[in-house]
């Protein structure tokens, strides 16, 4: 029999979609679904069956925190009351609660209406004996229409007429059968267009392009055959490139070289195959000073006690201050193609008794 009524039990759960919760969370927690949930009926259920506080019973049927135990319950318009139940502040005791537009009756803030406060029609609007505010007739106040309006028999603004006004079309408008205003054509007033703008052959409008006008294009573009307006290059115009560029084959800038530009280089500078190098002794002999001679580019000391030696591919040596007259012998030399200046050379020096 137990197990029948425990079986029942857990049906009944189950249909109720609480499988797993205790009896006390069966009831209905404000701010919390649960499926099924049973209105509570008293603060006790609230409080699983006991008789503590944190919890009471709102006239919803749903349980909630007690606000005299629990700060930041109530909002801002509500009060706590002797139960612990938020409940909304009286307007009688705390006006401030109504917004703008609302008003105090009976302790609760309802909707104005215009009899109680005339200001909250606008201008062009009246309060009707519903205390609603309505659109005021322009038989009443003829102010109420707008400027391109007019009042009807009916007492309503309705567009007017350019037909009976003619002031209401712009001046690039006229007025058609129907009495609207419709945009003239260019045909037949070529002053309507603007200034950026050409008059087309079905007498409307357009805007020109740089074939129609070529002040259409900045001062940096050209007008190609499609009468679009597209950048120069070089070979256009070669004010687009900066002083320190020059127009290649391709018509663009690209950096000058000294080549282009001796200036480029510095005075202590040679220009070589476009590129600014600096000046060996052979290009300026005062590099090397009054101490020194320049020997094939190379500043050297014309002190006859060191033996400087330079050897180029041939193997052809080259000497200074009184030796030159040992070249022809080391021409002659069976080590004139060999560049083993330190061994040969020191052995020439000492057969001639100058080392």
């Amino acid at each position: 029999m137990r197990r029948q009524v425990a079986l029942g039990i857990l049906v009944g759960l189950i249909a109720m979609g609480c499988l797993g919760c205790s009896m006390s969370d069966l009831i209905c927690q404000r701010n919390r679904e649960i499926k099924g949930c049973v209105k509570c009926s008293s603060d006790q259920e609230c409080n699983g069956g006991n008789d503590e506080v944190g919890k009471v019973c709102y006239d919803d049927g749903v349980c909630g925190d007690d606000c005299r135990v629990k700060e930041d319950v109530c909002s801002e318009k509500q009060i706590c009351n002797e139960r612990g139940l938020c409940e909304l502040k009286s307007c009688l005791d705390y006006p401030d609660v109504c917004e703008v537009g609302e008003k105090c009756d009976d302790g609760k803030c309802v909707k104005k209406f215009c009899n109680d406060d005339p200001d909250i029609c606008e201008k062009n609007e009246r309060c009707n004996d519903d205390g609603v505010c309505v659109r005021k007739s322009c038989l009443e106040d003829p102010d109420v229409c707008y400027a391109s309006e007019k009042c009807d028999e009916a007492g309503k603004c309705i567009k007017k007429s350019c037909k009976e006004f003619p002031e209401v079309c712009m001046p690039t408008q006229r007025c058609n059968d129907e009495g609207k205003c419709i945009r003239i054509r260019c045909k037949d007033n070529p002053d309507i267009c603007f200034d950026s703008e050409k008059c087309n052959d079905d007498g409307v409008c357009e805007r020109k392009t740089c074939k129609d006008d070529a002040a259409v294009c900045l001062p940096s573009q050209k007008c190609n055959d499609m009468g679009e307006c597209v950048a120069k290059n070089c070979k256009d115009d070669a004010a687009v490139c900066l002083p320190s560029q020059r127009c290649n084959d391709d018509g663009e800038c690209v950096p000058k070289t000294c080549e282009d530009e001796p200036s480029i280089c510095s005075a202590s500078e040679v220009c070589k195959s476009g590129v600014c190098l600096r000046k060996s002794c052979t290009e300026n002999e005062a590099l090397c000073g009054e101490d020194n001679i320049c020997l094939n580019g190379v500043c050297v000391s014309d002190d006859e006690e060191k033996t400087p030696i330079i050897c180029d591919d041939a193997g052809v040596n080259y000497f200074w201050g009184d030796h030159f007259d040992l070249i022809d012998r080391i021409l002659k030399s069976e080590n004139s193609g060999f560049c083993d200046i330190y061994n040969d050379m020191q052995s020439v020096l000492a057969t001639s008794g100058t080392v």
